[in-house]
């Protein structure tokens, strides 16, 4: 006798329930197999159906009624009150409690390992059983732009916060490597495991009206100082640009991060960072810009750190001298390299659109002497943000001569 294969009752109700977000579209052959959750009609074993995926309108993707979420994904929540919103794939979270804090919790997703969470996250043991950035540095015992641990892999301690903190975000590797088009527009602690990511770098653009790549990580400071130098940072084809930047809000200089930007050898968008005091490429001090991109020289990039970029001199091919007026509008530089076109009197009451072409510095070596009398060397996070040097716990290295403070 044939056995017949029974389907038991419980799993026969699963199976009439409402499958979410099908509402039959396409069916050639305009049969209705049953209930369709998000066809905006209320049918069997529906509560609601408003024809969307929105969980928080009151009612749910599963076609059920639910209250409006109250507390977005990652945010502060207070276990037993709080609603937690779906993550951004719309996964379910829930008011988590900080394994050593119970006074903080967050909507977390639960995880049973890492391939539940985010990319660079981790399941635990911050948050039980949730997922949560895999943060590194002095606390975890990794020094930022080093190796560190992540998801059972090595990844890269990419910093965060400003330069006088000791902290960053585990980079987990991926599989694309260095200069691969990458998809750019999740935060670094949310992309989907669905997104193919970089091998040891983040997906950037690191020009306006560039399309994103992948490019490695490195350290800005280390390629700066290192003897021989920096070229071994970034791989063939690239160099280590610094992406610091004093910010308008905390008026501190940002952490010091750095990515292997493409040389316009391997990209015509690409760029070649140079050192703003002698002149010399990063990658090779004894080049400087000219040698590589005839009618350039090393220019202003941003104001953290000694690095710049090979620009070229403004259209009357001017290089102004020490001293000279100039204007810091100018979309091309027009002061000299060493010289940067800036207020000569920071710290004073001068007309705030005089400017003039002053010498950069190194603000920390102790040994740099102006040329100029009556100068002495200032940092530019010191002259342009603080009133106080003692404001800024880590100000950058790129100085200005100038009148020192009364």
């Amino acid at each position: 006798m044939t056995r017949r294969h029974m389907i038991p009752s419980a799993l026969m109700a699963l199976l009439l329930l409402p499958t979410c977000g099908d509402d039959d579209a396409g069916n050639d052959a305009g049969v209705d197999a049953g209930p369709r959750c998000g066809n905006a009609v209320v049918e069997e074993g529906e509560e609601c159906d408003d024809g969307n995926s929105d969980n928080n309108d009151g009612c749910c993707n599963t076609c059920l009624f639910c209250d409006p979420c109250t507390v977005s994904h990652w945010a502060t929540c207070t276990p037993g009150e709080s609603i937690c919103c779906p993550s951004a794939e719309d996964v379910p979270t829930d008011c988590a409690v900080h394994s050593t804090d119970p006074d903080t919790a967050r909507c977390l997703r639960a995880c049973g390992d890492a391939g539940d969470c985010y990319w660079s996250n981790e399941c635990g043991p911050t948050f039980a059983g949730h997922c949560w950035p895999a943060y590194c540095g002095q606390d975890q015992g990794t020094p930022v732009n080093a190796p560190c641990p992540v998801a059972d892999a090595t990844g890269y301690c990419y910093p965060q916060g400003s330069a006088a903190d000791a902290w960053g975000l585990c980079v987990e590797p991926g599989t694309l490597p260095a200069g691969s088009p990458c998809e750019r527009g999740h935060y670094l602690d949310e992309i989907p495991r669905a997104v193919q990511t970089c091998n040891g770098g983040i997906c950037a653009a690191w020009v306006n009206d560039v399309a994103p790549m992948c490019m490695p990580l490195c350290d800005p400071v280390g390629a700066y100082d290192a003897s021989p130098l920096g070229a071994a940072a970034c791989p063939a084809g690239f160099n280590c640009l610094s992406m610091s930047y004093i910010s308008t809000y905390s008026r501190l200089r940002t952490a010091d991060k750095g990515w292997c930007v493409p040389t316009p050898t391997t990209d015509a968008s690409g760029l070649l960072s140079c050192d703003l005091l002698t002149g010399g490429l990063i990658a090779d001090r004894g080049q400087v810009c000219d040698d590589l991109v005839p009618g350039t020289r090393c220019g202003y990039w941003r104001n953290g750190s000694l690095m710049g970029t090979c620009q070229a001199l403004d259209a009357t091919g001017l290089g102004l001298a020490l001293g000279a007026p100039c204007d810091a509008e100018a979309d091309l530089p027009t002061c000299a390299e060493g010289l940067l076109c800036s207020n000569p009197d920071p710290f004073g009451t001068a007309d705030a659109t005089d400017h003039h072409c002053l010498q950069l510095c190194d603000a920390a070596d102790p040994t740099w002497v102006c040329d100029a009398t009556g100068l002495v060397c200032t940092s530019l996070s010191v002259a342009y943000y603080t009133a106080d040097a003692t404001t800024d716990a880590s100000p950058t290295r790129l100085g200005l001569c100038a009148p020192p403070p009364e």
